[in-house]
């Protein structure tokens, strides 16, 4: 325990700050409190495009209840969420989809990253560089031979 956990009573003696009865307990948290889903950001379809788009809440039914229970198996988690896209739409996807769309754009580190299908309509005016031009000076003024 470190000093900086820790207060000196007035008898010398030194107890926690926060004692464990004033800790909450897990069991004391609610479900959305420790959902991971919750405030990711994802890429997920829309009509026929894809889009960045972040899961801002847990769909809830009537009477205020989360649509949905979550599962340790993700064929039987049924959780609902509203995901919020740049234009302020906001869809529903269950939490399998979003998942599914996580695991596939995220590497083992938990980088983000895209693959990119095919480059269209490419063209080349006179202001690119070619192969034969001189080296270019980058942001940190060390020259580098263009490829």
């Amino acid at each position: 325990m470190a000093l900086s956990d820790v207060a000196e009573d007035d008898d010398g003696q030194y107890v926690p700050i926060e004692s464990e009865a004033d800790r909450p307990k897990l069991d004391e948290y609610d479900e959305e409190t420790i959902d991971k889903l919750l405030s990711a950001e994802v890429l997920l379809p829309k009509k026929d495009l894809q889009f960045f788009s972040r899961v801002v809440s847990r769909k809830r039914d009537a009477n205020g209840s989360p649509i949905g229970k979550a599962n340790a198996n993700p064929i039987l988690d049924t959780r609902i969420y509203q995901v919020e896209f740049p234009d302020g739409t906001i869809s529903d996807y269950s939490a399998n989809i979003i998942a599914e769309a996580l695991y596939s754009q995220v590497d083992a580190d938990g980088n983000h990253f895209l693959l990119l299908k095919e480059i269209i309509s490419h063209k080349k005016d006179d202001t690119a560089l070619s192969t034969t031009d001189e080296p270019f000076i980058n942001n940190n003024g060390s020259r580098n031979p263009v490829k």
